[in-house]
């Protein structure tokens, strides 16, 4: 559990890193070697290099800022499972876990270092009604500095007036590691972001994509499946789908038994098939390298997108699979927990539901096939897009603040909540082997957000279906693509010379 005094330890730790690093060294003359005759001609015991931490994972605030109790207000999504990163107001109740405490501190020592107060609020609305409610009610009343908002629908025409640059933001230090890099690069365009993404967004390590495996029942399949060699095969770089595809199509499953066990198993919403545009490093949208501008793509990469939308599907039309479109209500029936499916995608996050749903056989975590190998350990995934994001509201007279206070928020969860929800909840608490955890890794290093994604607002086909809905998805689902592209590129590509002529992306003019 993490103390008061634990989070005043770490603060002292960061202060004291951002003196020079210069200062960090052992005071004795850098001429005298260690372990040499001092001029006393006592022999100076050898020391221990001293451990710096990297200069990119610490904020560069001043040390004396104070901003005299400035309160910050902070609106949230109504779930739980989407607030507890930013905690509540006032103190812990007896349903706090381990997670709650350590935000409630981390928000606890923020507001005393820098002398301010904050106002959480947990909207009352449901996600899909939050940015109506935000233009009719919250941000015309002025009712708020953060808002965090679910990134499917964060970043919209409607919205982004309100929105301020973040790049403009004083104290806010988007190249810090602490901010992620990968989301920053596939959201900027021409020196704009409005939404960003940070390691105390605990949702995104949550909402990543994997797969599972049952590892009893792959043991059972006999020779090629056991446990090590299928974690073998990801680990050493081999993870492809025709790989993954050769293993659902030669299983042997009881189709007709009173509980069917399936070689493959998924949601048909966005856990089938999101995942997977970013695991093939696939692209909907191409940026132009000399003037910025988007188009839909075409060319090679379409027929690479083409391609793999058929493989996708002519796997999942596959008698051995079984896609369920039960949705995400409460009660579901999830047959991996039931141990009725060799393989599975899901999220991040499905490890816990695993542990809860005391599953009886052994289960491994792998990461999402690639589409082809490339000689490589490296994978990608996508995430779901229920996550949160950032964004500070326009015209504020306490920038410094709001900045300060998102830079701290990142820093210290960087240093404290992020490594322990990752190493000793999902690595340790809802994992049971070695192997698991090496892909945890592999997983987590290798999330990836592209522009179709995180602009989808502004891209609606005439049916009201971003390119990553009617394309991809649709396209993997009905084995289409083709048709589906020569139906609405017309469209998008409309769409993409609109976005791109949006005043709040205009090209900065040279100072």
């Amino acid at each position: 559990m993490m103390k008061l005094k634990k989070w005043l330890s770490l603060l002292l730790g960061l202060l004291l890193l951002v003196v020079p690093l210069a200062a960090c060294s052992s005071g004795k003359n850098p001429e005298t070697p260690s372990g040499s005759k001092t001029d006393a001609g006592e022999t100076e015991a050898p020391t221990d290099p001293v451990e710096t931490a990297d200069p990119n994972t610490i904020p560069d605030l001043p040390s004396d800022l104070d901003f005299k109790g400035k309160t910050i207000r902070i609106l949230t999504r109504q779930n739980r499972n989407r607030y507890q990163e930013w905690g509540s107001n006032g103190a812990l109740d007896d349903k706090a876990d381990d997670i709650d405490e350590q935000v409630y501190y981390r928000n606890l020592e923020i507001q005393k270092k820098l002398n301010v107060e904050f106002d959480i609020t947990h909207a009352t609305v449901h996600d899909n009604d939050l940015n109506a409610w935000l233009q009719s009610t919250a941000l015309l009343n002025d009712s708020f500095d953060i808002i965090s908002n679910k990134a499917y629908q964060s970043v919209s025409s409607e919205l982004l007036g309100y929105y301020m640059n973040l790049y403009d933001v004083e104290n806010l230090n988007l190249n810090k590691s602490y901010w992620n890099q990968t989301f920053i690069s596939a959201g900027t365009v021409n020196d704009h972001l409005y939404t960003v993404v940070g390691d105390m967004n605990i949702s995104v390590y949550m909402t990543m994509f994997c797969m599972f495996f049952n590892i009893n029942k792959c043991e059972a399949q006999g020779e090629g499946w056991s446990m090590d060699e299928i974690f073998d095969v990801a680990l050493q770089g081999d993870w492809t789908w025709e790989k993954f595809a050769s293993y659902v199509k030669d299983a042997e499953v009881d189709l007709g038994a009173e509980k069917p066990v399936y070689a493959f198993y998924s949601h048909t919403y966005s856990q089938a098939y999101d995942g997977l545009l970013q695991s093939f490093e696939l692209n909907l949208v191409s940026t132009d390298p000399d003037d910025g501008t988007h188009t839909l793509v075409a060319g090679t990469r379409y027929e690479k997108l083409q391609n793999a939308t058929k493989a996708v599907y002519d796997l999942y039309s596959n008698t051995n699979v079984k896609l369920d479109t039960s949705g995400y209500g409460s009660g579901e029936y999830n047959l991996f927990d039931a141990g009725e499916a060799l393989f599975s995608i899901e999220c991040v996050n499905d490890a816990q539901n695993r542990k809860n749903a005391n599953l009886t056989d052994e289960y491994g975590l792998l990461p999402l096939p690639k589409y082809e190998a490339d000689g490589t350990a490296n994978y990608y995934t996508g995430l779901q897009d229920s996550h949160n994001v950032i964004s500070v509201v326009k015209g504020r007279s306490n920038y410094a603040a709001i900045g300060a206070v998102l830079e701290l928020l990142s820093a210290y969860s960087y240093e404290g909540i992020r490594p322990y929800y990752v190493n000793t909840l999902a690595k340790q608490k809802y994992l049971d082997n070695l192997k698991s955890q090496k892909v945890m890794d592999l997983i987590l290093d290798g999330a990836r957000w592209d522009f179709a994604a995180i602009y989808a607002a502004y891209l609606p086909n005439r049916d009201g279906n971003a390119p990553h809905m009617a394309l991809w998805r649709g396209g993997c689902q009905h084995g289409n693509t083709a048709y589906r592209y020569e139906q609405h590129k017309d469209t998008w590509n409309k769409l993409l010379k609109q976005f791109d002529a949006d005043e709040h992306f205009a090209r900065k003019s040279a100072s």
